[in-house]
């Protein structure tokens, strides 16, 4: 809250100010909120980010093939994968 000195100024500031002036604070103001929010939201009590972990709003750019989006395909790729694994440790 507003200091009473400080709130009278403003609103005597606010008074000289134009309609596209009223109306560029108020779009403003309102961008600001709605990024407080999606920052809120992102963030789920978690620790500060480094920027390594993977961002799910880049997730619909991942360009991947249907091998990789198949669980049939995954299931047998880890099966081989593990299986080539199992191998290398037996030799």
């Amino acid at each position: 809250m507003l200091e009473p000195e400080k709130a009278v100024a403003l609103r005597e500031a606010s008074k000289g100010l134009t309609l596209e002036q009223h109306h560029r604070i108020l779009r403003r103001k309102d961008v600001e909120r709605r990024a407080r929010v999606e920052e809120s939201d992102t963030s789920h009590g978690e620790g500060p980010s480094n920027g390594k972990q993977p961002d799910p709003r880049n997730w619909g750019g991942l360009n991947l093939s249907d091998d990789e989006l198949d669980p049939e395909a995954q299931r047998k790729a880890l099966k081989a994968w593990n299986e080539a694994k199992s191998w290398s440790h037996q030799q």
